[in-house]
């Protein structure tokens, strides 16, 4: 403000993007087996979806964007601990590669999965049919080099059964993966470490601010 209006006076329509977002401790992750990841995976899902239809909104611009778009944004933490106890080195890239392809290759058709499940038990996002999900696009097509080269014959069938069943029925939210720095999340965890960053000392003092 100045002495005599507001210094912006300017107003746009639109809609305003908000942030659904968790994270997934990768160590934790590891020791499920197979149903068990299915089903933490829709719940955690789930949850997400139950949040958007029961927050608080305080502009009715995100709550228009949200409902509409369903957008949410898991991550993931502890990928450097995962690699130390395994002896794995960022450096060694091929290896550190071809294991990272494999966690979360994991965790993303999980997530797609759940997502899709949703979709049939809730229905799919109102905007689906304007996206490329709904043309059969999946991540994966944007690196198939390093799928083909690392993906193994069983990742490729249920990642094509996925790709079938997403078309048919759907997705419950337009997004779902976000690269997560989790610098204060990780904080909390037995075996945390800030999302898929290398550890760069062995001790640091960790600083933020409050509000009195």
């Amino acid at each position: 403000w100045n002495d005599k209006k507001p210094i912006i006076d300017q107003q746009w329509d639109g809609l305003i993007s908000l942030c659904n977002l968790s994270s997934i401790t990768i160590t934790e992750w590891l020791k499920l087996n197979k149903e068990e990841k299915e089903r933490s995976m829709y719940l955690l899902l789930k949850a997400h979806d139950n949040e958007i239809d029961t927050a608080t909104y305080p502009v009715k611009e995100g709550e228009i964007g949200n409902k509409l778009n369903r957008p949410i944004g898991i991550g993931v933490s502890s990928l450097a601990v995962h690699f130390a106890k395994n002896g794995i080195k960022f450096s060694d890239e091929d290896k550190a590669l071809k294991e990272m392809f494999n966690v979360m290759e994991d965790i993303t058709w999980n997530i797609y999965n759940a997502s899709n499940k949703l979709a049939q038990e809730r229905g799919k996002f109102k905007t689906f049919e304007e996206t490329k999900w709904a043309k059969g696009w999946l991540p994966i097509d944007e690196f198939k080099e390093l799928f083909e080269k690392y993906a193994t014959d069983e990742q490729k069938v249920r990642w094509e059964e996925l790709r079938n069943n997403i078309k048919k029925f759907g997705l419950r939210f337009v997004t779902h993966i976000a690269i997560a720095p989790t610098a204060t999340s990780s904080l909390i965890l037995p075996e945390g470490s800030e999302g898929i960053e290398p550890v760069k000392q062995l001790i640091a003092t960790k600083t933020g601010t409050y509000t009195c």
